[in-house]
């Protein structure tokens, strides 16, 4: 009833409105009217004349006289934009009506309590465990533990700027640590736990980020439960296999990896990810308490080293990453044999039973006292983005600073620079990257300005569930969801990639921009021109065009988890903002680039 009620709301409602015709209802309805004829009065035995309809009623309804200008009120005509705020302002009463909250208060939630009450009763009703908790949060939790607002809505949702104060430190680490135990009930018994967010203001996400890590749930969200994308994905997540017809899930994971003792620390980022990033080592008792602490074992046998770590669940989409740590020890053995990991990965599907999925790798070792170009031949340029997106959001999920963790990445850039690329000391313009190389700048350049780093504009939530999203994706979805792709479709042409710039806009030309969370298609002035006055005006390559293009976006978000929010749009319109904040930057990719050859030769 509270979703059904929010698509009323006047920001929903009149999103699409035609301003034109708005404003002139608008000044129709306000335009003077005659005034009516006065009401005769009439008499009645032993009291004052009565009138038809009531007394005339004055200026602020006192009686007795007409109205100011001599105009009785009158309702909006339907389908105005005046009638569009009456129905939303209902609509809006009949929802705070529905959830119980007081005049001037946030309707009362114990979000927290909930998840705690469902997690129990799973384990007292099932022995396995093998279950996913999904919340529904249409609001923030205003009451019990895990509490991150006021129920007066007087007082606002915690910002940015509240997290990082050293005056609200303590509730934010009593949420956090209360939202880590809900996981570490979660992840023992092999139950998942998903978080359905519909909302315009923070429902806590920020504070429930561990229950979605550690036990491989799922982070949706969305402005109303009613939304397209979020039923999408619902269906995604739960969907059932052509041929059992159960969910494509693996609940209470475990995941190991084998490898040399050269290896002495592994650092997990995504799946099974604790705190904004679990580093663990083998060598003294203080690792083994860290390890301990975060739920990973170590073990080791002969001159292998084994990691073990609970995954949650699993499933299709699922994506983990390791970051490992070698040692500088010398190998005992032949150094020039391949460099063995093993990593396993054993869970139990819906049906029953247990499964073992095993990958091995032999990677090559680079000889001793090769120089760094000896690396590039095996070096993945996008596995290395989609690392660096991982680790970023770690850091910043930390408590470091964006300045800091920018700071970080220039500098690995330049370092990577001055040891693979060629150039003559002190020429800019001299500077050749190598081929397995050449992306990795744009692609940090386009992470210096996306959501894992930038907070301004972002709301706590947003910037968390942008950084969960980025931490658990596929490299090539990574890659989408931090340098979005444009093409370009014009009548008669081959579509073709097009830079993230505004000239890439034409009036011909039909934009297709796939953020990842968002596909938009932009339709140029006069195609959009076309499309409003072909009545009568058949136009076959346009025709083309337009169904190609609506093809190519239904394509790109078909089977996609989290599933994206189609927009189509005409240039110029309200929507088209989607596409043009992707487009302007504030520093533009070749200014970038100028800086970092000039300080690569210096």
């Amino acid at each position: 009833a509270a979703a059904a009620a929010a698509t009323k709301r006047f920001f929903v409602a009149a999103a699409d409105v035609d301003l034109n015709a708005a404003l002139g209802a608008q000044r129709d309805w306000c335009k003077p009217r005659p005034p009516p004829p006065p009401a005769a009065p009439v008499a009645a035995a032993g009291g004052p004349p009565q009138y038809p309809g009531g007394p005339p009623m004055g200026p602020g309804g006192m009686p007795g006289q007409m109205p100011m200008g001599g105009m009785p009120p009158q309702a909006p005509p339907p389908g105005s934009f005046a009638a569009k705020v009456a129905e939303a302002a209902a609509a809006e009463r009949e929802e705070v009506a529905s959830t119980g909250a007081a005049e001037g208060e946030r309707a009362p939630r114990c979000t927290g309590s909930a998840m705690s009450a469902a997690i129990s009763l799973l384990g007292a009703a099932g022995a396995d465990g093998g279950a996913r908790v999904v919340v529904f949060c249409g609001g923030p939790s205003v009451g019990g533990q895990g509490a991150i607002a006021d129920a007066s809505l007087r007082k606002t949702i915690r910002s940015h700027g509240d997290i990082d104060s050293k005056a609200e430190a303590g509730s934010r680490r009593r949420a956090l640590h209360f939202y880590d135990g809900l996981a570490q009930r979660a992840v023992a018994r092999g139950t998942a736990i998903d978080l359905v967010c519909a909302s315009l203001e923070d429902v806590g996400l920020f504070e429930m980020r561990p229950c979605v890590q550690r036990t491989g749930g799922a982070a949706l969200v969305s402005e109303t439960f009613g939304a397209s994308e979020l039923l999408a994905s619902l269906e995604v997540l739960l969907k059932g296999g052509s041929e059992t017809g159960q969910t494509e899930q693996g609940f209470d994971a475990k995941c190991e990896l084998r490898l040399t003792k050269q290896c002495t620390a592994m650092t997990l980022l995504g799946a099974g990810e604790i705190g904004g990033g679990t580093t663990v080592g083998a060598a003294s008792a203080v690792a083994r308490s860290e390890m301990a602490a975060a739920g990973v074992e170590a073990s080791e046998a002969g001159d292998a080293r084994c990691f073990e770590w609970p995954a949650g669940c699993i499933g299709p989409h699922s994506c983990a990453a390791l970051n490992l740590k070698l040692s500088d020890k010398t190998i005992r053995g032949d150094r020039n044999a391949p460099c063995v990991l093993q990593l396993t990965a054993s869970y139990s599907p819906p049906g029953g039973g247990r499964r073992l999925r095993v990958v091995t790798l032999a990677l090559p070792r680079a000889q001793k006292g090769a120089p760094p170009q000896a690396l590039l031949p095996a070096f993945d340029q996008q596995a290395a983005a989609a690392l660096l997106v991982r680790m970023a959001a770690q850091k910043a999920d930390s408590g470091a600073s964006t300045e800091s963790v920018v700071g970080w990445l220039d500098e690995l850039l330049i370092k990577m620079m001055k040891s693979l690329a060629q150039y003559r000391k002190g020429d800019p313009a001299s500077v050749v990257p190598p081929p397995p190389l050449a992306q990795l700048p744009q692609l940090i350049f386009h992470l210096r300005r996306s959501g894992v780093l930038r907070v301004a504009g972002f709301s706590p939530d947003r910037t968390a569930a942008f950084r969960l999203l980025a931490s658990s994706l596929s490299v090539f979805s990574t890659l989408v969801l931090i340098q979005p792709t444009l093409t370009g479709l014009e009548p008669g042409r081959p579509p073709a990639p097009l830079p993230l710039d505004s000239a890439s806009i034409a009036p011909s030309r039909t934009l297709l921009l796939d953020t990842f969370q968002q596909v938009v298609l932009c339709h140029g002035a006069h195609v959009a021109a076309w499309m409003k006055e072909k009545d009568g005006k058949e136009n076959p390559e346009l025709q083309k065009l337009l169904d190609d293009s609506r093809e190519r976006a239904a394509a790109l978000a078909a089977n996609r988890f989290p599933a994206p929010e189609r927009i189509e749009c005409t240039q110029y319109s309200s929507k088209a903002r989607y596409l043009t904040q992707k487009l302007h930057a504030d520093v533009s990719l070749l200014d970038f680039l100028r800086a970092l050859y000039k300080t690569t030769v210096e």
